[in-house]
C-alpha cells in the first residue's frame, strides 16, 4: 500500500495542496512563450524567470548572432545577461505542490504537481487537439481523432485503379480522399456518376 501512494499522487487521484489560481498562474507563466512553466524554471541574476525550453532557443539565437565573438542570452524581461541556466528551484518546488486543474473544458481531472500535469495534459481524452494529418485544420477531442482519421478528407488514399482493374495499367498515385473522384475523372477517364463509392468506381472503371 505504501508503494502505491506514490503512483497515486503522480497521477492525481489523491492529489492535496493549493490549487493553482491566477496569482499563481501569472508567477508561473513563461514571459516568453506565455505557457505554464512545467519543464525546469531558469532565472536571472534579478530573479525573472522563463521556461528552460525558451532559454534555450534564446540561447541558440544569441550564438547564431554572434558570428566572430561570445555572446550571452539577454533576460527578456531586464535585458541583463545570462551565461547560464540558473534554475529557480523554490519557484519549482512550490509548483510541485500545487493541485493544478485539467485545462480540458469537460474535464475535472485535478493533478499534483507539474509533471502529473503534464502527463495528463498529453493523453487526456477531452483535450482539444488537431487533426495529426498535416493539412487538416479541424480541432477535435482527443477521443474522437483515430475516427476522424478515418474519413478525413485530406487522408492520402491509393488510387483504386490496380485494385480494380487489374486488366488495365497500375496507377500508383496516392491522393486526398477529397480529390479522389477528380483524379478518377482526369487520369483514368472514368467519371463517377451519382454516390461516390466503391461499387460505383468498380462499374465505371469496368466499362
Amino acid at each position: 500500500a505504501a508503494a502505491a501512494a506514490p503512483a497515486a499522487a503522480a497521477s492525481g487521484a489523491t492529489a492535496s495542496g493549493p490549487v493553482l489560481d491566477q496569482a499563481l498562474r501569472e508567477q508561473l507563466t513563461c514571459v516568453v512563450c506565455t505557457e505554464l512553466m512545467f519543464e525546469c524554471i531558469i532565472q536571472c541574476d534579478h530573479g525573472h524567470v522563463l521556461c528552460e525550453p525558451c532559454y534555450t532557443r534564446l540561447r541558440k539565437a544569441a550564438a547564431g548572432a554572434a558570428a566572430h565573438h561570445t555572446r550571452d542570452p539577454a533576460c527578456p524581461t531586464c535585458r541583463a545577461s545570462m551565461p547560464r541556466a540558473v534554475r529557480c528551484r523554490a519557484l519549482e518546488q512550490m509548483r510541485d505542490r500545487l493541485r493544478i486543474p485539467c485545462d480540458a473544458a469537460e474535464c475535472d481531472h485535478v493533478a499534483l504537481g507539474g509533471r502529473a500535469w503534464l502527463i495528463h495534459r498529453d493523453n487526456c481524452l477531452k483535450a482539444t487537439v488537431p487533426c495529426r494529418i498535416g493539412a487538416c485544420t479541424e480541432q477535435l477531442v482527443r477521443s474522437r481523432v483515430s475516427l476522424h482519421a478515418a474519413v478525413c478528407p485530406h487522408r492520402a488514399v491509393p488510387c483504386p485503379m490496380s485494385v480494380l482493374s487489374p486488366r488495365r495499367r497500375p496507377c500508383d498515385a496516392k491522393v486526398e480522399q477529397k480529390n479522389l473522384r477528380r483524379h478518377l475523372e482526369v487520369a483514368h477517364a472514368a467519371p463517377i456518376a451519382g454516390p461516390f463509392d466503391r461499387q460505383s468506381i468498380q462499374w465505371r472503371i469496368n466499362l
